[in-house]
């Protein structure tokens, strides 16, 4: 994985996630929810049961204390910032270019609630990874098995594009085809379709 973004309060939360409504009919929450069985699941590779985690899970909003996000028109909604007065940490992953095993291990062992933003040709190592992100020891070793893992961990696959482009210079057609596209591959992949969008570029 490349990026690690840590948002410690609302009015630093720089990432801009949009609900992906507008590319396939809405499924049930319990579909998205992070590690739900599906058909495009696939068997689990280990041979014995896994330990109980033993770190403390990630903890949930309570009732009323997030308010509802206000959508603009038909549009989905923008979210820039979280509004609550709890001091809260979201981590969350762009990419996928780096593939390391010991982290989803970490990640499941010590119950770490994170986000990952998927981009397809990073998941299956097409291309180059972008030089900012530093060297990869990974890069591709697992392709979207290493994601199921992830999903089995508890960890939201959400989307991030096919290809990693600056969207602004797309066409609305090239658009919905990197948006839409990917939505797809990752509910083919991991069996639900995501609920948010990180635009690459920001």
């Amino acid at each position: 994985m490349r990026a690690l973004k840590i948002m410690p309060r609302p009015a630093a939360v720089a990432c801009v996630l949009a609900l992906v409504a507008a590319c396939a009919p809405a499924e049930t929450p319990s579909a998205h929810r992070p590690g739900a069985a599906s058909s495009a699941s696939s068997p689990s590779t280990s041979t014995g049961p896994k330990p109980t985690p033993q770190g403390p899970p990630g903890e949930q909003p309570r009732a009323g204390e997030v308010r509802p996000v206000e959508r603009a028109g038909g549009l989905p909604p923008v979210i820039s910032s979280i509004p609550t007065r709890r001091k809260v940490v979201f981590l969350t992953i762009d990419d996928g270019w780096e593939q390391d095993p010991g982290f989803v291990e970490q990640v499941r062992d010590r119950r770490i609630p994170i986000t990952a933003f998927a981009m397809r040709d990073a998941v299956e190592a097409k291309g180059t990874p972008d030089p900012a992100g530093g060297p990869g020891k990974y890069v591709g070793a697992g392709k979207w098995g290493y994601f199921r893992q992830l999903r089995n961990a508890g960890v939201a696959i959400e989307n991030h594009t096919l290809t990693h482009p600056n969207l602004r210079l797309l066409s609305q057609d090239a658009q919905r085809r990197e948006i839409c596209g990917s939505s797809q591959v990752i509910r083919k992949e991991l069996g639900a379709r995501p609920a948010l969008f990180r635009p690459p570029f920001g």
